[in-house]
């Protein structure tokens, strides 16, 4: 069974990367070069599917329909990630799926909607010029009325910044109760109340390495970098050998836990992600430790607005949470080192992902940094100079 029909059961490789989809019909094709290439721009890392066009484009996935029922049109919308759904001109027949779309928590736009029904179900409409006309839609879809396409993609794009931070702003799972396997498979983790069981669990570090995907997590040399507790992100450093071994993985990924054993710790940054986490049902927990870093206090994600923190931003919160004496801090480069998104990321954008904002990021690391009273020593020089110049650090260094 190909990937494409695998999707119906949620189940086939995919792309990493959130996805966008694109709906048409012949001779939406220049249009659809149009957005890709502005929305594209905004959103680097992104996969960019699409039903019902004639040669997408280069950046463009051709994908097959999924099976017509309500379940498979969500599983497929579902395995490939879509967070927005931009419904062209010809994308009437496509109509079924925007229902689906919508409930898996997808951003759906229609620019130049043919009719009602599909002006209805958008969350903004793009007219241009030459179509403009009065539609009811819904009452809440902001609508773009801009004298040329490139203008009105512009100010689409900024509008989806925020909305496409976490699914659209539309929490999926929001605060329904645990199904029964789910709360059974909660009690089968050792969860852990607080931080000061955290640190009890770590025999209390005095000294804290907390290494982020970037380039610079790779600048350090094991020998000669003594720790008494190594903090990770995700499993990604498992392939290339040095610090692998860590005592507290931050992650949210099923294929994490899987990967780390059950040595590590493991830390979800908020509620919502244990509870998408524990939504799996063929999650194998084995006795696993996890920490829930909003539970405990050590991040609140309401701080940031409609963006998340990444896995890296919350590690640092727990370190500086726990207060060693001494934090040495690499691999948080903020998508800004020349070298890349990370040590091996090949053709990788060196870009964040739209659940989060470098400047949100780079604000909460700053404020958490503020409140270490340690020894801090940190690698990689985008962070040293964020620190540098906000006064925040007490010793940096750079190999």
């Amino acid at each position: 069974m190909s990937g494409n029909h695998l999707w119906n059961l949620g189940l086939g490789k995919v792309a990493p990367g959130r996805g966008m989809l694109l709906l048409g019909g012949r001779g939406d094709e220049e249009l659809a070069s149009a957005v890709v290439g502005v929305l594209g721009g905004q959103f680097p890392r992104a996969c960019w599917y699409a039903i019902g066009l004639n040669g997408p484009g280069a950046r463009v996935v051709d994908v097959t329909p999924p099976w017509p029922s309500a379940l498979t049109r969500r599983n497929w919308l579902r395995r490939l990630r879509i967070q927005l759904v931009v419904v062209l001109p010809g994308g009437a027949v496509h109509l079924p799926l925007l229902h689906p779309a919508s409930l898996v928590g997808a951003q759906i736009v229609c620019l130049d909607p043919p009719d009602d029904r599909i002006a209805g179900a958008a969350d903004a409409i793009l007219w241009s010029a030459a179509a403009i006309r009065e539609s009811s839609g819904r009452r809440d879809a902001t609508v773009f009325r801009e004298p040329t396409v490139e203008a009105g993609l512009a100010c689409l794009s900024t509008w989806l910044r925020g909305r496409l931070a976490i699914r659209g702003g539309r929490q999926e799972d929001g605060g329904r109760a645990l199904p029964l396997l789910a709360r059974w498979q909660q009690r089968r983790f050792r969860l852990l109340a607080s931080v000061a069981a955290l640190n009890d669990l770590l025999g209390g570090p005095e000294t804290i390495l907390c290494l982020g995907n970037g380039p610079s997590s790779e600048d350090l040399d094991p020998a000669s970098t003594p720790f008494d507790a190594l903090f990770r992100v995700n499993h990604a450093w498992r392939t290339r050998g040095r610090f692998t071994a860590p005592d507290v993985v931050f992650t949210a990924q099923r294929s994490s836990l899987v990967a780390c054993g059950t040595h590590p710790v493991f830390c979800v940054q908020s509620n919502d992600a244990l509870r998408k986490l524990l939504r799996r049902p063929w999650l194998r927990t084995g006795g696993r430790r996890l920490l829930n870093a909003e539970a405990t206090g050590i991040v609140d994600p309401g701080a940031f607005g409609d963006y998340k923190p990444t896995n890296g931003a919350v590690m640092i919160a727990a370190a500086v949470a726990l207060a060693p004496r001494r934090l040495i801090v690499a691999g948080i480069d903020l998508f800004s080192d020349p070298r890349g998104a990370y040590p091996d990321a090949g053709n990788a954008a060196n870009a964040y992902t739209p659940a989060h904002d470098r400047d949100t990021e780079a604000g909460f690391l700053l404020a958490t940094l503020r409140r270490f009273r340690g020894e801090l020593i940190v690698h990689g020089e985008t962070l040293q100079r964020l620190l540098a110049a906000d006064g925040a650090a007490q010793e940096t260094n750079v190999d």
